[in-house]
């Protein structure tokens, strides 16, 4: 599953850069680092919209509409926090 294979090796990957003293930060901070985050975040929403779609016996339109919303959200936010 590329969703579980991409998030495991984001986080760790991050969490280990961060943990050599003279990396610190600098994976959270650089703009070289915002397109994998971004592509983990949009993961993230996927994940979450997908499994609302499960629980509730979405239509596929209905599916679509909750995708877009919460990628619009997404974005907002990611542009708020940058």
């Amino acid at each position: 599953n590329i969703y579980v294979a991409y998030t495991l090796f984001y986080f760790l990957g991050t969490f280990l850069a961060m943990q050599v003293p003279v990396v610190g930060w600098t994976p959270l901070k650089s703009l070289e680092q915002l397109g994998p985050c971004a592509v983990f975040l949009g993961y993230q929403v996927m994940f979450v919209t997908e499994w609302i779609r499960k629980s509730n016996n979405m239509t596929r339109i209905q599916a679509w509409q909750l995708r877009v919303k919460a990628a619009a959200v997404a974005l907002v936010v990611f542009t708020l926090c940058v």
